[in-house]
Parts: structure tokens; C-alpha cells; sequence
């Protein structure tokens, strides 16, 4: 399965954090505009301090509003659908944004919005070829 992790589109410029490639399992809970609950075991493909591109087979749109479980940590949220991507096999890229950003949600350490691998502080890394 290859996964689309950039689209150009609306989305494209609003980037307001870094991101990690990160497998976190999570429980999906939500509503259908019926009523009916509905809810899903997935997994994040690309997390941020505000929120995760995760793969889900049922259908939500963008703005429903939905609760995200970090599954090994046992920690909810409230999110909102950010995004709703491209299919792969029975399952759709969904961009979600957490209504309260916590960086500790995700139990990972990221570098501050303004950090790039050109900030004076990133430590600079040689590989350097060894003698034969």
C-alpha cells in the first residue's frame, strides 16, 4: 500500500507543526448524521502536536466532530475532521485536528514550530566514509 502523505491542495500552506511517521494504535468514536454511533480501531500514519492523518474505513466528513483513544496510553480527546483523503484498499486517509493540542497526547517529543534542520541549533551530522 502506497500512502499519498502530501497532497497539494487547501491544506497545503497551513502546515503549523512538524510531523512524524508514527504507527499509534487509537479507537475512533463518533456519530453519523442519522444518529447512529459508530466505532473503529485504526491506526495514525503522520502525527503532530495538533493532530494525525490516521486510516479509516467508515465515512466522516470534514468538520464532524469525532473522540480519538490513544489506545496504549488509555488518554481521549476531542478532534475534528481536518481532511478527508484519498482511498487505499478499503480504508481513506482522514486528517484529523485535536480540539485541545497537547504534544503529550501522542507520548513524543517534537521539535518547536519554528525548528528546521537549518536553525543554528540543529547539530550538524558528517557521515564520514571509512578506509577500506
Amino acid at each position: 500500500m502506497r500512502l499519498a502523505i502530501a497532497r497539494p491542495g487547501k491544506h497545503l500552506h497551513q502546515r503549523r507543526g512538524h510531523r512524524i511517521m508514527l504507527a499509534i494504535p487509537v479507537l475512533i468514536t463518533g456519530a453519523h448524521p442519522d444518529g447512529r454511533r459508530f466505532s473503529e480501531e485504526s491506526r495514525t500514519v503522520v502525527v503532530n502536536s495538533r493532530g494525525a492523518m490516521i486510516l479509516l474505513a467508515e465515512s466522516v466528513k470534514p468538520g464532524q466532530q469525532l473522540k480519538i483513544r490513544h489506545i496504549m496510553s488509555g488518554e481521549t480527546r476531542e478532534c475534528t475532521v481536518a481532511d478527508v483523503g484519498p482511498k487505499h484498499e478499503n480504508k481513506r486517509e482522514i486528517g484529523i485536528e485535536l480540539l485541545d493540542p497537547s504534544t503529550q497526547f501522542w507520548h513524543v517529543a517534537f521539535p518547536p514550530d519554528d525548528w528546521s534542520p537549518h536553525s543554528p541549533e540543529a547539530k550538524q551530522f558528517q557521515v564520514k566514509h571509512s578506509p577500506r
